[in-house]
């Protein structure tokens, strides 16, 4: 999921897969408006939709998201969705990984709130050498 700065969202759907000469190879699938709400329910139904479009709900082996409240629904509702059609490779033990740039990020930013007192000293500092 990614929101723009006029407040509208829009889901991309990537596919990582190796290829016939075991290359890594990376597609994007789809890159999707989706009006509000962005419910676990709903973002579960546009993503099926789209795997089925695609012909690819049977390859689905994981998929990765960031730590939202919705995301984690979604997942939920997709891996039993996968599951019952008997499409989840694995029995979608490894079905859900989360984003590791995500958590990442979030430390840092949570890092930097730690330090802005020092950041913000340090800024000014080099403001008044250069001048």
């Amino acid at each position: 999921m990614w929101t723009s700065c006029q407040t509208e969202g829009y889901l991309c759907l990537t596919a990582h897969y190796v290829d016939s000469d075991w290359k890594l190879t990376t597609r994007v699938l789809n890159f999707h408006h989706l009006e509000p709400p962005h419910t676990g329910s709903i973002l579960c139904g546009i993503v099926y939709d789209l795997l089925q479009e695609w012909g690819i709900q049977h390859k689905i082996f994981s998929i990765t998201l960031a730590n939202a409240s919705s995301n984690e629904k979604m997942q939920d509702e997709l891996r039993s969705k996968l599951y019952e059609n008997g499409h989840l490779l694995s029995g979608g033990e490894y079905f859900h990984i989360r984003c590791a740039t995500h958590t990442l990020n979030l430390v840092v930013k949570d890092g930097l709130k730690t330090i802005d007192n020092c950041v913000v000293k340090v800024r000014e500092s080099v403001k008044y050498v250069k001048e």
